[in-house]
């Protein structure tokens, strides 16, 4: 069972910290679902899941960073025996990709459908980490902010379907 809390929101609304090193300029961009094999998993599998794509210039060869869409764990100085949660801050720039990658187009954007990502992910909540395993959990997130993109007419359902097929065969 998956645990929403919403005390995130008020750091995810208030923009990117790191924009600095990209910005998301109004041009079609391609949004990503990223599958980021951290050193301590060797299984892709294992992957962590998050949405993103390529800012800092306005073509696709001057992107030199990517905007992500990802959970951050929180824990728990006070009570170390509570469960860590995973909780979205809002968009973390990053000026290259870390770790072996897969990525899967979900779709071209314009930077007001991008926005409204940014927005869908800051009213899917966050989890309380069910199985304490951020791979799995990072998967559910995803799985369900693409879910509110194809509600919000930002993909077809289709275009969901194929690609979280793929990744999770990957």
């Amino acid at each position: 069972m998956v645990e929403l809390t919403q005390d995130h929101r008020l750091s995810a609304t208030s923009g990117s910290p790191d924009e600095w090193l990209g910005s998301d300029h109004d041009v079609q961009t391609p949004v990503y679902l990223l599958l980021t094999r951290s050193l301590k998993f060797s299984n892709l599998r294992d992957s962590q899941w998050s949405i993103a794509w390529p800012v800092g210039g306005l073509t696709e060869h001057q992107m030199t960073a990517w905007r992500h869409i990802q959970l951050e764990v929180c824990t728990y100085l006070v009570d170390l025996d509570e469960p860590p949660r995973y909780e979205y801050h809002g968009p973390i720039t990053k000026t290259a990709l870390t770790g072996p990658v897969m990525e899967f187009m979900l779709v071209n954007t314009t930077l007001a459908m991008r926005k409204q990502i940014e927005r869908l992910a800051c009213d899917t909540g966050a989890i309380r980490a069910c199985s304490g395993y951020i791979p799995q959990d990072s998967r559910e997130w995803i799985t369900q902010l693409m879910d509110s993109m194809v509600t919000a007419g930002l993909m077809s359902a289709s275009k969901r379907d194929q690609v979280i097929e793929q990744a999770s065969s990957a």
